[in-house]
């Protein structure tokens, strides 16, 4: 049986100690086991000595090395079955470190992800405000032509989540349609470009007149009031949705 023949993990004592010169070994035996897991006691034991000029006797990464050596021989020795009591332990004391590093590399990708998250929210909503501006183009064509047989044109979604109908479009629950109900219970659409509401809130036919409570539920939707006021009547009402539509 052979000890793992990586340079790393069967010299590293022997070449980067001093006060270890114990050469590397390629038979192990059950004294090679016993001699390498002593080694990697006092290497560990050794992280917390310092020398003359204040370093430790043992880096941590040193100690962590032993401890691999003296895994490899073990589990060599034992036909890949066996390992120490200590082992375990002796593993995570010598990992810690690496695995505190590792911890705070994922914090701040963490925090990366999340100004991401912003950046791709912001141009979500600059891609929607750009093709809105084409749009509310077009609607203001189709609003300035009655006789064209065109419906109306939605404009993508700007703002996040969904919003509260303003005054005098509030809905009575109960008579709520179905589809309508659905759409609001689940999670609004983040916003961007071809995000649009769908036909249960939005009928784009002009040839039906909206009721009041529909433009309630298209301003929900956005997000957006309209401008619409405590006092607003109906024909107001109206035309600030028209605005909406055409950029006014």
């Amino acid at each position: 049986m052979t000890l793992d023949p990586s340079p790393q993990l069967a010299n590293a004592v022997a070449q980067s100690l001093r006060h270890l010169q114990t050469p590397a070994v390629d038979i192990v035996t059950a004294e090679t086991v016993c001699r390498e897991q002593k080694r990697a006691r006092t290497m560990i034991e050794s992280t917390d000595v310092l020398d003359t000029s204040g370093r430790p006797l043992t880096t941590e990464a040193e100690a962590g090395l032993a401890v691999l050596r003296a895994g490899s021989a073990t589990m060599e020795f034992g036909g890949g079955h066996i390992a120490p009591a200590w082992f375990a332990p002796a593993m995570n004391t010598a990992l810690a470190p690496l695995n505190e590093k590792m911890e705070r590399v994922e914090q701040r990708l963490g925090g990366v992800e999340q100004r991401l998250g912003g950046v791709e929210q912001k141009l979500g909503v600059v891609a929607a405000a750009a093709a809105n501006r084409k749009l509310e183009f077009q609607n203001r064509n189709l609003l300035g032509s009655p006789g064209l047989d065109r419906p109306w044109l939605p404009l993508n979604k700007e703002r996040r989540h969904f919003g509260l109908a303003p005054p005098g479009t509030q809905g009575n629950n109960n008579e709520t349609p179905q589809a309508v109900l659905e759409v609001f219970a689940g999670p609004a659409p983040e916003p961007g470009e071809d995000v649009v509401p769908p036909p249960e809130i939005f009928p784009t036919d002009r040839s039906v007149s909206l009721t009041q409570v529909q433009i309630g539920y298209i301003s929900r939707w956005y997000n957006n009031d309209f401008g619409v006021r405590v006092g607003d009547n109906a024909e107001a009402r109206t035309k600030k949705f028209h605005d909406f539509l055409c950029g006014q």
